[in-house]
């Protein structure tokens, strides 16, 4: 849910447990979240409401090459080619890409 403050709700309606109201700035709490205007803010993508978080990592990092070793190579039953199930050390998850996006192989 957006902070009531982000849409045009009051200062009392801001004034909630789940608000973000105590900023802080060189150890002075902001009254307000309208006193954040014109300073810089430190913040977590993860957070983001808009533009998604998926869509902001794809203007950001869309080109960025990764690296990862082949664990199994699948074939669509669809008709859609063949992919790769890919480890990149510090993902958690594998990863599925399409073979003939693979750019080199060591």
């Amino acid at each position: 849910m957006l902070p009531s403050w982000l849409y045009g709700g009051t200062r009392d309606a801001s004034r909630t447990a789940d608000s973000i109201l105590l900023h802080k700035r060189r150890g002075k709490e902001m009254d307000h979240p309208a006193e954040l205007k014109n300073h810089t803010i430190n913040f977590q993508i993860r957070h983001v409401y808009i533009p998604a978080p998926h869509e902001l990592l794809a203007e950001l990092h869309g080109d960025d090459i990764l690296q990862g070793e082949v664990l199994d190579v699948t074939q669509s039953g669809e008709g859609h080619g063949w992919f790769a199930v890919v480890h990149v050390e510090g993902l958690r998850n594998f990863l599925i890409v399409p073979v003939e996006r693979i750019l080199s192989v060591a």
